[in-house]
């Protein structure tokens, strides 16, 4: 199961990515649906409410603002996808 938020969070920051270059997709939607349904279970968690601020940055980013923010939330879902590749 970590393995499979490990390649959610890949994908996000690959969405933000996109997003920072202007190309969206349908898809990035169903993305963000996905990290919130991930994220909200475990709020009183700060890396949780770290991830719902990234995806509201992913979500600024769909509706065309981007700003170093989008670098920040782009570095936090890599960190964090890479780490649950390591973890045992």
């Amino acid at each position: 199961m970590l393995k499979l938020f490990g390649v959610i969070d890949i994908l996000a920051a690959l969405a933000t990515v996109g997003t920072l270059f202007g190309i969206t997709s349908p898809y990035v939607l169903i993305l963000v649906a996905i990290l919130l349904l991930k994220s909200v279970p475990f709020i009183p968690d700060v890396a949780s409410i770290i991830d719902v601020i990234c995806t509201f940055i992913l979500v600024l980013g769909i509706l065309g603002f981007s700003s170093f923010f989008g670098w920040i939330a782009v570095v936090w879902f890599t960190q964090k996808g890479l780490f649950s590749f390591i973890s045992l």
